[in-house]
């Protein structure tokens, strides 16, 4: 017999009954009791499983959805992955993006306009960006201090080249 077997058939005197050796506990056991065991055993794995929580039943709906529009890609603007700018605000007007850039460059910071044109939308953006920094940590430091100026949110993006 293998070694995985739990029990070896083992036929004692009594013909009514058959007796099986537990080679786990070293004993005989009848097949009544294997039986009484298994038994115990299927309860034991009933209960837990009705004892878990219900799974949740999935519902099929026939209602077809409406079909999603694609979006066109926007223009992605080129950038360079090892310089860093910081994006204080955007505006549709570039006298409004030239005021705020002149009150940045004022304030001695090294602030730029840059246009985005968005396909998808047919909009320009102007962008007002101060600086280009090779460290992330020192654009978001001067980030911070630009942001509790000026009482805005500002972001910190990649140096990014016009076509």
């Amino acid at each position: 017999m293998d070694d995985d077997d739990e029990y070896e058939y083992n036929e004692l005197d009594s013909e009514d009954s058959v007796y099986y050796y537990d080679t786990d506990n070293n004993e005989m056991v009848s097949e009544e009791n294997v039986e009484k065991e298994e038994l115990m055993t299927l309860e034991m794995a009933t209960k837990k499983e009705t004892t878990s929580p219900p799974l949740p039943i999935k519902t099929q709906t026939t209602a077809t959805k409406p079909p999603v529009k694609k979006k066109s890609s926007r223009y992605v603007i080129p950038f360079d992955k090892s310089r860093f700018t910081i994006q204080v605000a955007s505006k549709k007007n570039l006298n409004d993006a030239e005021k705020i850039a002149a009150n940045l460059i004022e304030s001695g910071y090294d602030a730029y306009i840059q246009k985005a044109y968005f396909r998808d939308t047919d909009e320009v953006w102007f962008r007002i960006r101060v600086g280009s920094y090779d460290n992330r940590d020192t654009a978001l430091a001067v980030g911070k201090v630009i942001a509790d100026a000026m009482t805005t949110e500002v972001w910190i993006d990649f140096v990014r080249f016009e076509d």
